[in-house]
């Protein structure tokens, strides 16, 4: 697949998650618990323990790995905010950096929820920025439950502080984290230092409903959103069927059984915004998690 991406002149990134392990048949634990924290955890249960040295070489090894052997141009690295050591991914930028032949290009990107930059002053290329995303979503929808809370206010000021220095928040205090100061400044970094979207597939996936923009937007605003975000210098994502105003919904998709998928059904109800927009009727139908079982009940009919 990489090879014939570049006969095609494409380049090719592999998203990976160094920050958790599956919730269902994963049993690592079970005969190296020492890989993974007793006293910290995550929504995905123990946290790795990236304070140990043959951890912190286990995952070094598997980027390396996949750039080296399969040849890919580059890694999206998912949720690094619950790594619990950040030293690490700066000490995996520059072995990548090391080990990569000289002249050949691998981009590293990162997704932090906590607006860290300075892993972009020490080898990573781009960060996704949640920030635009979040507050070009306020002004395209007027939606602004969970998160979106923290973009409601002044979104047209912030968006511009977005294009114009890379986050949004930048140490301020986020009401929607309690006050939590989030964020470290960014305007020194080039713009070419953060990935503008509009839809990603977790924006869109851990909707209720996996509805996508088209379906709650007017056209030609976001029209407009499509151009500033072309046209600015950030790097553009532009998630599948977006090209072509795709309305289909992307659905978040599961084959957990039993407690799990109800603990998971119930987590997502939680956690996302969108599920708390009560004022709405298109949120009052049931909330389900589409599984295997699921699938083939409804191809059967």
């Amino acid at each position: 697949m990489v090879d014939a991406a570049h006969g095609l002149g494409l380049m090719i990134f592999l998203d990976v998650v160094y920050n958790h392990f599956g919730p269902d048949g994963n049993y690592l634990g079970a005969y190296a618990p020492a890989f993974f924290r007793n006293d910290r955890h995550t929504p995905w249960g123990s946290a790795i323990d990236f304070g140990r040295r043959e951890v912190r070489r286990f995952f070094t090894e598997n980027a390396l790995y996949w750039l080296m052997e399969y040849r890919f141009d580059g890694l999206r690295l998912d949720a690094v905010h619950a790594i619990g050591a950040p030293d690490w991914l700066d000490e995996l930028a520059a072995e990548v950096r090391a080990t990569v032949e000289p002249g050949r290009h691998v981009h590293l990107v990162l997704e932090h929820d906590g607006n860290a930059a300075h892993h972009l002053r020490n080898g990573f290329d781009a960060q996704w920025n949640d920030d635009a995303h979040h507050v070009l979503h306020v002004l395209l929808t007027g939606e602004a439950d969970g998160y979106y809370a923290d973009y409601a206010d002044r979104p047209a000021e912030r968006l511009a502080r977005c294009l114009a220095e890379g986050f949004a928040y930048q140490g301020e205090p986020s009401a929607y984290r309690k006050g939590e100061l989030r964020g470290a400044p960014s305007a020194d970094l080039p713009p070419t230092a953060f990935v503008l979207f509009l839809q990603n597939h977790d924006q869109i996936g851990n909707r209720p409903f996996g509805d996508r923009l088209t379906t709650h937007a007017q056209a030609e605003a976001i029209e407009a959103a499509v151009a500033l975000q072309l046209l600015c210098p950030q790097i553009p994502l532009i998630f599948m069927g977006e090209e072509g105003a795709s309305t289909t919904p992307f659905l978040y998709f599961t084959d957990h059984h039993g407690e799990l998928a109800r603990a998971v059904r119930e987590g997502r109800r939680r956690n996302s915004p969108a599920s708390r927009v009560s004022a709405t009727a298109r949120w009052s139908r049931p909330f389900r998690i589409p599984t295997t079982c699921a699938r083939s009940n409804a191809a059967g009919r």
